[in-house]
């Protein structure tokens, strides 16, 4: 009997994948080696020399990735963790959810913000173009309580102001005891003024008594620095403001309106050789007043106010509440909103009657105008967004920060005030930071750092001017109809006719 042989384990290997030429061998569930033709034997040599792999064209390098697993991998999979890896699932299911229900909510917090914002612009505006309004104008020179305030102006001392535009000032070549040569904008003539005590300073200004040639009263020289854009827009419209308010004559503004227009637009030069005007530094000329109503603000909350009795002082805090009230009033008759009032824009002349000044920010009605410096003074919807359009609301706010302060001797809502807190808590107390953070604004105002004496009229007059939704705030114009006006100004006359003086 013939005995066949044992095939050598690389025949019996060749021989079976030609066998199965149509199969090929798999490697977790993926094809690797495809029939004979990717195996070459040459008869000889090591098994690895005659199994050579080829990789199809179709599969990536290093071979395919792992199939993926189906439901029923999957399931068992979840069937086989551990209560405490169930546990920590779920709570990433439901942080992610919480996370997502949180994006959305503040991206809906930030639209409806967003329109509230826009509806209330509207609003507000829409409201001061199409609410009854009481048009009010000055018809003499004459207020209730005004011998009080011409008394308070004369005993009163004003300290001289210092600053940076001062500084700026003198560079310039303007500072006390200079003369220089200006150019008038609208005749061309040249005029020399003389410079004497500085008066006050602004933002880009700065202000001396003086004289000029030909005149022998004194006056206020008002120098614009600066040639920023905003700069040279607000000197712009300070020296035009007759035109915005649809008036002629500055004499017509200080009677109808109690407004302090430029007698004369000058152009200060330095070396008075240009023969550019457009070169020079604007320079307006306007009538002279005695103080501000910072100095009566910082008299009133000194130890010098000791001079003046009880009853005294609530006529002046009376009648310069009333006449602010009714300046802002004539103001926004002529459709003008004021932009940036505060103490030191409201001038007291010797003759006890209060007037507008710093009108450089002055637009109409539903105008921009975008200020790079904010004011403590300022409105909460112009702080949180600057380019938040003029309207007469934005004017009320600042008023009913400047009443507070007249009557408290401070700021509200436990802002920083100037002269009186230190610098750092004005750096943190600044309202820019405070109206991002409080919203609650109207249960925040308290009056218990104010005279015992203060009328319960004058305080909700400040309330509803202080309040922060501007669609609802009250307006000087509307303020004169208002019954707590009304009795304010009783009140005033009460005041008087029992100090002695003759009701106007």
């Amino acid at each position: 009997m013939e005995t066949t042989a044992p095939k050598p384990p690389r025949r019996r290997l060749v021989e079976s994948m030609r066998s199965n030429s149509s199969s090929s061998i798999r490697r977790g569930g993926e094809s690797i080696v495809t029939g004979p033709e990717n195996v070459a034997n040459d008869g000889g040599g090591s098994p690895s020399d005659d199994l050579k792999i080829v990789q199809p064209e179709d599969v990536p390098p290093g071979g395919p990735g792992p199939k993926a697993p189906g439901v029923g991998t999957r399931m068992r999979n979840w069937a086989t963790i551990s209560p405490r890896q169930q546990a920590q699932r779920a709570r990433d299911m439901f942080g992610r959810m919480g996370r997502f229900v949180g994006g959305a909510r503040r991206a809906v917090g930030r639209g409806w913000r967003r329109f509230t914002t826009g509806m209330a612009g509207v609003t507000d505006r829409v409201r001061g173009r199409l609410a009854l309004r009481s048009s009010f104008e000055f018809r003499n020179e004459e207020a209730v309580g005004q011998s009080e305030l011409a008394s308070l102006a004369s005993s009163m001392t004003v300290t001289a102001p210092e600053g940076e535009a001062l500084e700026v000032a003198r560079e310039a070549g303007l500072r006390s005891g200079a003369s220089i040569n200006l150019v008038s904008a609208t005749t061309g003539e040249q005029v020399t003024v003389s410079l004497r005590a500085p008066l006050g300073i602004g933002e880009y200004t700065a202000v001396f008594s003086g004289f000029i040639s030909g005149i022998d009263s004194e006056l206020a020289v008002k120098a614009f620095l600066g040639k920023t854009t905003e700069s040279m827009s607000v000197a712009e419209t300070e020296a035009s403001i007759l035109k915005i308010v649809s008036l002629k004559d500055p004499v017509d503004a200080m009677s109808r309106l109690r407004l302090l227009a430029p007698i004369e637009t000058l152009v200060y030069r330095r070396d008075g050789d240009s023969a550019d005007q457009s070169e020079g530094r604007p320079v307006v000329l306007v009538p002279k007043a005695s103080s501000s109503l910072v100095d009566v603000i910082n008299f009133l909350r000194s130890g010098d106010a000791s001079a003046f009795d009880d009853r005294a002082k609530k006529i002046v805090r009376l009648g310069a509440t009333v006449q602010l009230i009714q300046l802002l009033a004539a103001l926004h008759t002529r459709k003008v909103v004021h932009g940036k009032l505060e103490p030191k824009s409201v001038l007291l002349f010797s003759h006890g009657l209060l007037y507008l000044s710093d009108l450089g920010r002055a637009r109409r009605h539903g105008e921009r105008f975008t200020t790079s410096r904010p004011s403590r003074y300022g409105a909460p919807e112009v702080l949180e967004h600057p380019e938040t359009p003029y309207t007469y609301s934005r004017d009320g706010y600042s008023l009913g920060i400047i009443l507070f302060e007249l009557w408290c001797g401070r700021l509200p809502f436990d802002l920083g005030t100037p002269g009186v807190d230190s610098s750092e808590k004005l750096e943190i107390s600044h309202p820019v930071i405070l109206y991002q953070t409080v919203r609650n604004l109207d249960q925040r105002l308290s009056f218990d750092v104010c005279p015992s004496d203060m009328p319960e009229s004058v305080k909700t007059l400040i309330r509803k001017f202080l309040t922060r939704r501007r669609w609802t705030r009250l307006v000087p114009q509307a303020a004169l109809r208002d019954a707590n006006f009304r009795r304010t100004m009783q009140l005033l006359q009460e005041t008087v006719q029992g100090n002695g003086e003759t009701q106007v």
